[in-house]
């Protein structure tokens, strides 16, 4: 588990589930990536997906996006557009853009 006390509702994040806002938070803190996960976001595996995928196997079979937005609780269009790159200008996609986008849906 993990707590920050700067979060409004001092709530925990539960590292072994799926969920938005532990993928978000997972995005943005590299050293909670598994060993070895590089990000790319031109392949599934090295992408948010990937990393999804690497951090939770038993709830998402593969780094695709309907599969990782039912694991974390996203609409299949709101995956589509942030896992496969339709909400950010391509080329310019890093980590820390996708978990602002998973935060968007949070509010």
């Amino acid at each position: 588990m993990l707590s920050n006390p700067d979060w409004e509702k001092k709530q925990l994040l539960d590292l072994s589930k799926p969920s938005l806002e532990t993928l978000s938070h997972i995005l943005r803190h590299k050293d909670l990536w598994p060993k070895n996960f590089t990000w790319y976001f031109g392949s599934c595996q090295h992408c948010a997906m990937g990393l999804a995928h690497k951090l939770w196997p038993e709830s998402i079979k593969r780094p695709i996006s309907h599969e990782v937005g039912h694991a974390i609780g996203i609409s299949y269009d709101a995956a589509y557009n942030i896992f496969l790159g339709k909400a950010f200008p391509l080329f310019s996609i890093t980590p820390e853009l996708v978990a602002d986008e998973l935060d968007k849906l949070t509010t």
